[in-house]
């Protein structure tokens, strides 16, 4: 009898070590760790570039420093796919010899140019391999247009006064803001109550021009518990984007000089995936949060250079995000023609309050 139950008991543990649906949970965290490193070495690079101008050479060999560090702490990731774990390594040991080229030479030039371009044709391998591995459709058969669709707010907007406070937005948002706000405290739904305060947040973000004082601070305090609460609902990505942008904005600012903290919305980041990772251990099928953890472990950080010509890129984010238009009605040239001196003044955001603190450049 005791033979028998110790085969049982063997064959269960087997069967947990091989559970296909806890091997999918470790693909999903190594997508993520994958992620990490990518959005980390691309924001180090963009920094370095910037820092590689006269104004700011002398921060370049701290700069470096400190982030060869951090290329360092990517040595302890542990990855269930061992040729994705070689690749990510590959990467990162690239982007560290161009950094050590840049500290000791204190600024580019060729041989930190092809320092740089292997980092390069690294990076290109690591996401040629990683694209091809953690396609969404391996993990769900649910599409992004679909989930789209599945995640649409109208359909959890049926929150009591839901119709009443869409029709006063326009005008007595404070009116809508206070119909909203008690839908969202009695709601006991998670997706609606999600919903609710989301749509409060809002109003005071969109309305930020004639907040008065103390108010300021409503939308991101929204944002910062509905992201990283522990009670999980479909909008922890949501609103962890908006904190994000409004933490930069409020903090930091938007110039193209101004400190940009992603290690710390990185470290934050994890904490709301942390909160989905649960999930999928209780629900390991559900695609949505399958979709959820996935764009929160793929969404790039926020760099000095993009589309945006008169700042750093949390202004794209903010005006896809927002109704307000950052820095609207004014002419790149217009921006470009500033002398150095004033555009590295802290520049006032596009929201009441938000303000540039001077930091150096270790993000």
């Amino acid at each position: 009898m005791r033979k028998i139950y110790f085969l049982i008991l063997c064959c269960a543990l087997l069967t947990a070590c091989k559970n296909p649906q806890r091997e999918r949970l470790k693909e999903l965290q190594d997508a993520a760790n994958t992620w990490n490193i990518y959005n980390t070495c691309i924001a180090v690079v963009h920094t370095s570039m910037f820092l590689d101008q006269d104004h700011w050479r002398e921060q370049l060999p701290g700069f470096c420093e400190y982030n060869i560090s951090k290329m360092d702490s990517f040595a302890n990731f542990n990855f269930q796919n061992d040729t994705l774990g070689r690749f990510a390594k590959a990467y990162v040991v690239r982007v560290k010899n161009y950094l050590y080229y840049l500290e000791i030479l204190k600024q580019s030039n060729n041989q930190t140019a092809e320092a740089l371009q292997k980092a390069s044709l690294a990076m290109d391998s690591l996401m040629q391999y990683a694209v091809s591995r953690y396609a969404l459709n391996r993990f769900t058969p649910l599409r992004e247009a679909s989930y789209d669709k599945a995640i649409e707010r109208k359909q959890y907007r049926n929150y009591k006064g839901a119709d009443q406070a869409t029709a006063l937005k326009e005008t007595d948002w404070r009116a809508a803001a206070a119909i909203i706000k008690h839908a969202a405290e009695s709601s006991t739904q998670p997706n609606q109550k999600a919903v609710a305060w989301l749509d409060y947040a809002d109003l005071y973000e969109n309305n930020r021009s004639s907040l008065k004082d103390g108010e300021d601070s409503i939308a991101l305090h929204i944002y910062q518990e509905l992201a990283f609460a522990k009670d999980y609902h479909l909008y922890k990505f949501e609103a962890w984007r908006r904190w994000r942008c409004i933490y930069q904005l409020s903090n930091y600012g938007p110039a193209r000089d101004a400190f940009i903290y992603n290690k710390f919305y990185d470290s934050m980041r994890f904490i709301a995936m942390n909160v989905v990772s649960n999930r999928l251990e209780d629900e390991p099928m559900d695609s949505l949060a399958i979709n959820q953890y996935l764009l929160f472990a793929t969404h790039g950080p926020i760099l000095r250079y993009g589309a945006i010509t008169i700042g750093n890129q949390v202004l794209a984010e903010y005006s896809d995000l927002f109704n307000y238009v950052p820095l609207a009605n004014r002419p790149a040239a217009e921006e470009e023609d500033k002398n150095t001196d004033e555009s590295s003044k802290a520049k006032k955001s596009p929201a009441k309050k938000h303000t540039a603190k001077k930091k150096k450049h270790h993000s």
